[in-house]
Order: structure tokens, then C-alpha cells, then sequence
């Protein structure tokens, strides 16, 4: 009952992927790739639409190599891809 409370206040995880999607990396990102596989994988999310064996396993791959994004030296760009991989996670799990 409560969950479906506090639920309610937070945007749905389609609407969390286009936000994201929208909103873009931080400025200073240069290793920044448009297309990724993790863009693709969250626009599924955004779209509502199933993934496919392949992007099941192309997500589940992004999860494995996510464990070293604590790396990341700077802040803003951590928190954008740290971000990313809870949105792959969040669709990966809604299948």
C-alpha cells in the first residue's frame, strides 16, 4: 500500500529513459559515443518496447562492465553513466 504512495512521486521508468535520453551527457564528456549500446538499450526503455535475446544479452553485458564506473574521476560524468546503467538495469528487469 505505501509503496504504491511514495511510487507515484517518481517519474516512471519510461519517462526517467527519454529524460535521460533528452537531457544528454555533461558538456566536458569526450569520450562520449551517440548510439551507444546503452542509449539503445534505454531508448527500448523510453519507447516501452521489448528487448530482443540479443539486446537481453547486450544489457546484461553493459551491467558486468558498469562495476568499475566508480573510476570515474569526475563527479558530473560518474553520476551520468552511473545513471545510464541503473536505466539499462530498470529495463533489463521489466522484461
Amino acid at each position: 500500500m505505501f509503496k504504491n504512495i511514495f511510487r507515484k512521486n517518481k517519474p516512471d521508468l519510461a519517462q526517467r529513459c527519454a529524460d535521460y535520453l533528452n537531457q544528454g551527457p555533461p558538456q566536458h564528456m569526450t569520450d562520449y559515443v551517440p548510439d551507444s549500446l546503452t542509449e539503445i538499450i534505454i531508448s527500448y526503455g523510453a519507447r516501452r518496447e521489448p528487448l530482443n535475446d540479443e539486446l537481453i544479452e547486450i544489457a546484461s553485458l553493459i551491467l558486468v562492465e558498469s562495476e568499475d564506473i566508480n573510476d570515474i574521476e569526475d563527479l558530473d560524468i560518474r553520476k551520468y553513466v552511473l545513471n545510464g546503467s541503473k536505466l539499462v538495469q530498470g529495463v533489463l528487469e521489466s522484461q
